[in-house]
């Protein structure tokens, strides 16, 4: 068996990183005329996705998306929901062990796990994430002032944000992340929960490409 992706969600991130077309129907002729690969997928609490975590300010924004992507679509929804998101901002605060090492506490404005490089419709969290790897790369995004958030958001957009001080990065192949009645994010899905660990699985689908 092989994996056909046919991408018909509001921002189709993940088809950005293995460089698919946007169209649903070219997208599934260009997979069919592919070669077949194999690529990594991961999990969350035994939940599977393919892109990326987040938690954080992510995790608000998307919870003020579905008002936005009725009447917008791919990254302007995802802009519109963020301007609402900045006036509630705050810090998140969370434990983090990095394959299975001690849990450090960490204050961020996001926190970003990923398969994948994209989220929002286009921006570049994980900027360096590659889903034929094996590995997370891992994005822990400082705490930044409200007034600051739309002003360094464009950093975001392009992935610079792992730049000028910011952020760290790391590659791993498994994270877990603690904080109470913590919400967070699989690929644009929100749940909740207390703790999630995350762990790459590594080259088990096979994907035309």
């Amino acid at each position: 068996m092989r994996l056909m992706y046919v991408p018909c969600g509001t921002g189709n991130d993940f088809i950005k990183c293995v460089k698919l077309p946007n169209d649903p129907i070219k997208a599934l002729t260009a997979q069919l005329d592919g070669t077949v690969k194999h690529i990594d997928f991961a999990s969350a609490n035994e939940e599977y996705f393919m892109n990326e975590f987040g938690a954080g300010f992510d995790v608000e924004v998307l919870r003020r998306l579905d008002m936005f992507k009725i009447r917008f679509s791919g990254l302007k929804a995802y802009l519109m929901a963020v301007r609402q998101a900045v006036r509630d901002y705050r810090p998140f605060v969370c434990e983090i062990s990095v394959d299975g090492g001690a849990f450090e506490k960490k204050e961020l404005s996001v926190l970003s796990i990923g398969n994948g490089q994209y989220i929002g419709g286009g921006m570049k969290a994980c900027p360096n994430a590659n889903p034929f790897d094996g590995m997370f790369e891992l994005v822990e995004v400082k705490p930044v002032k409200k007034r600051s958030l739309m002003r360094l958001l464009p950093l975001f957009v392009l992935g610079k944000h792992i730049k000028y001080g910011l952020a760290s990065t790391k590659a791993c192949k498994s994270v877990t992340v603690r904080a109470k009645d913590m919400r967070y994010q699989i690929d644009g899905e929100i749940r909740k929960a207390d703790q999630v660990t995350l762990n790459v699985i590594s080259n088990k689908l096979r994907f035309s490409l």
